[in-house]
This record gives structure tokens, sequence and C-alpha cells, in this order.
């Protein structure tokens, strides 16, 4: 009997998820749909950005509901492909969608041209290249080169990612669908090697539906089309040989990483650390580490920071969406010091000092160095000036091995950013920097602050406690 109702209960468990996933694929349709009134010219005021928040906050609420039922349930291989299938159809439905308030794939798709036609990306701003050697490819890029964000600035991305962007190009010249299948075939990858990685790890499979289904990565790359979950393979890869105890693989894999975006450096110490007690391993890791950053990173450090640097730009002025940044800032600049290079420094101190400590112990379990890996990251996109949706990309995939619930709500209300689009067009801008950006941030930080204390109690109250 017990039996019977256990079944019971988990097939209804079960049809519960996937009715919820069914909604969730239909709450991207609506995305779709909504998607063919941000034409690039259209007025701001015009375009139903309440509507989309509101979508998008009603698929974070649905997915909380999912991953809620998900530890409840037993999942066999033919739930597991319907997992499978429910996450590729969210995806597919984007794949022709018009970008919601996004133009970075305008810069994605000239670096591509520029490289793919064998030109130095980081010599020519887009707004210089009509008087560079460039002119002939600025016209043929039609309204590509007219509409890249930030044209006066040199472009900021490293390398590899710029090689992403000449596939792209090759592949089929500016054409957004064609960097989205790119940005597809990474997406799947990082999949696998999260399965692959639970399965090491002898953790339950679905758990990967927290990637898998997560509607914000899921819009911010098939619809906004934003280049971060390029990094989910390298960053997934280097996980897997940490914990199968292949190190200098690890810090190559970190390395290569950095060609994408520069913050996995920040993950090299917890490679290199086991290797201290292993010179010739050490040694090899450390050459390893400096000859890939030499090739993939050397080249934007060299060439990327001149006159009219994007990087440069973005490094020492760029704010946006950031509630803890500002905050630093203010406090700063009451003891008359320059807050925003103080702030800067600060934050890279306190990075630093985050890394020396959770990288501190010489023995460790793999769950432990994932977490450890996971707030690294999530206290880098806590501090960091800028503050986007798409940077949680870069700890989504932890979260199948390290299920906070604070932090997936930090997920879900990431799309409340796109409402400073919306009262800085009512020219109320200061509104939302001042009040409503804290909305994405008090209450899982708020959660975070009450988990940690009820943890202190509970150790408090152990016998082991002296």
């Amino acid at each position: 009997m017990a039996a019977d109702f256990s079944q019971r209960n988990n097939a209804w468990l079960l049809m519960s998820i996937i009715a919820l996933g069914v909604v969730l694929v239909l709450l991207q349709a609506c995305v779709l749909l909504i998607s063919k009134r941000f034409a690039f010219d259209a007025a701001v005021t015009s375009t139903p950005i309440l509507e989309f928040v509101g979508i998008q906050l009603l698929a974070g609420a649905l997915f909380l509901l999912v991953v809620g039922l998900m530890s409840r349930v037993n999942f066999d291989r033919t739930d597991l492909i319907l997992i499978v299938l429910v996450g590729l159809l969210m995806r597919l439905i984007l794949f022709d969608s018009t970008p919601i308030l996004e133009i970075d794939f305008y810069r994605y798709l000239w670096d591509g041209a520029v490289l793919a036609n064998g030109h130095n990306p980081y010599l020519y701003p887009p707004a210089q290249a009509v008087h560079s050697p460039l002119a002939d490819l600025a016209r043929q890029s039609g309204q590509v080169i007219d509409r890249i964000n930030y044209a006066e600035l040199s472009t900021i991305y490293p390398p590899l990612t710029q090689l992403s962007f000449s596939l792209a190009y090759w592949l089929d010249s500016w054409n957004l669908n064609t960097w989205r299948l790119i940005l597809f075939f990474a997406d799947v990858a990082g999949m696998a090697l999260i399965v692959k990685t639970l399965h090491h790890l002898n953790k339950p499979l679905h758990w990967s539906l927290i990637y898998w289904w997560n509607p914000l990565l899921i819009q911010q790359t098939y619809n906004a089309a934003h280049m971060d979950v390029l990094l989910v393979v390298p960053l997934m890869a280097a996980v897997l040989m940490l914990i199968a105890r292949r190190q200098v693989i690890a810090s190559a894999l970190l390395a290569f990483g950095s060609g994408i975006k520069l913050w996995p450096l920040l993950l090299i110490p917890f490679a290199l650390k086991p290797l201290l007690s292993r010179p010739y391993q050490l040694s090899l890791a450390i050459f390893a580490v400096l000859g890939i950053l030499t090739i993939l990173v050397m080249p934007l450090m060299i060439f990327g920071l001149g006159e009219n640097s994007g990087l440069g730009t973005f490094a020492s002025e760029w704010q946006r969406n950031s509630a803890i940044f500002p905050l630093l800032e203010s406090v700063i600049s009451l003891f008359s010091l320059t807050p925003e290079v103080t702030s800067r420094i600060l934050v890279a101190l306190i990075l630093i000092a985050a890394v020396a400590y959770l990288n501190r112990r010489s023995q460790v379990s793999a769950e432990q160095l994932i977490e450890s890996l996971l707030w690294v990251i999530v206290l880098l996109f806590l501090l960091s000036p800028a503050q986007f949706p798409w940077y949680t990309i870069w700890f989504i995939p932890l979260l199948c091995f390290r299920q906070s619930f604070p932090l997936l709500l930090l997920v879900t209300l990431m799309p409340i950013y796109y409402l400073k689009f919306y009262y800085s067009s009512l020219g109320h801008s200061g509104f939302f920097d001042l009040y409503l950006v804290w909305i994405q941030y008090l209450p899982p930080l708020g959660w975070l602050a009450w988990q940690q204390l009820a943890r202190l109690r509970l150790i408090r109250r152990s016998p082991e406690y002296v």
C-alpha cells in the first residue's frame, strides 16, 4: 500500500514538473511574439518592456517551483529524455526572435567580420572604420556598423571569443542566427559536461535541469545572443578535471577560458594549490598557463589598451545595474579618497582574499571544491561595477551541484534590470539606480545572511563546539 502511494505521488509530481515545463515553453513563445515589437529603431516608450519583465519573472518563479519539486521525484531514463526535449524546445523557439533591448551582437558580427577578413579587431574602433583599411568591410556590413554600441571604443573581447565571432562570419556573414547556432553547440556541450560531472559525482542527473531549463540563461543566450555561454565548456571541463585530480589539464582549461573572458584567471589558484608538493607538475601547469595566456590574452593586453580602449574604459569607468559597488564608492568618498579608483582596488583585494581563504585547505572533497569555485564567481558578480543579467550564466552551471535557492532567486530577479530602460525613457533613471536595483539583490542577500546565521547557531549548539 505504502509503495503504491509512493509511486502515485511520484507520478503526480513528475506530471506537475512536465506540465510546468510546458508552461515554460509557452512563456518562451510569448517572448518570441512580443520580441517583434522591439525593433532597433522602435521608441522605447512604445515597446512592451513591462510585459517582457513580467513574463521573465513569471517564468523564473515557475522555474523555482520546478527546482523545489525536483528533489522529491525519482526520474527514470524516459523522464530525463523529456527534460532534454523541453529545454531544447525552449531554446529553438527563440532562434528567430528579435533581440529585446540588447545590441551587443552587432559588435560580435563586426568583430568576426574584421578578423575573418585578416584584420586586427583591436586596432580600429568601429567609428573609425570608414577612414581605415576597413572601409570596404564597413560598407558591406549594411546596418551593422551603424548599430554598434560604444562604436568609438575598441573591442573588449579576448582572442578566443574573436575566433568564435569569425567562425560565425565564415559560415554565413552578418547572420545573427548563425551566431546563435554557435552558441547552441557550446550550450549543448556545456550541458553534456554538466551531466558527465554529475555522473562522476554519483549525483542525480536530473539536477542538470537547473541549467537546461533556466529561463534567464535561455533568453539571454538565444534571444539577446550574449556570448557568455561559451564559458560553460572550459569551466565545466576544468571542474571535471579538478575532481579527477588532473590539475595540470584543469589549469590549462581555466587559462583557455580566460581567452573567452578574463575572470577565470581567478580560479587558477584552485588548480595549482594541490601541486605545491609536486614541483615538476606545478612547473608544467605554470608553463602551460603562461603559454596559453601569452597566445590568448596577451594580444588583448598589447592592442586593446591603447587609445579609445574599450577594455580600459570598461575596467575603470563602466558601472551598470550594481548595488553594492555604488555603496562602496559612497563609503570611500567619505574618506576624501578617489571612489572610482579606490573602490575597484578594494574589490580586487577582497576577491584575492576570498580566493586565498577558500583555497586554504590542503584536502577538500569534490563538493567543497565546487562550492568554493561557486562562491568566488558569485562574489565577483556581486562586487562588480557592472552586473548584467547575462553575467549570471557564469555561475548557473555550478548551481547544478550546489543547489542554493537564494542564488537561484537572484537569477530569477535579474530581469528587473530591464525596468531601467522603462524608467530612463520616462526621465527617471535615478529612481531605478537608487531604489529598484535593490529589489534584485536584497531578498537573495537577506536569505543568504539568514542561512549563514542559522548555520552558525547550529554549530554553537553542537557538542563539539567549545
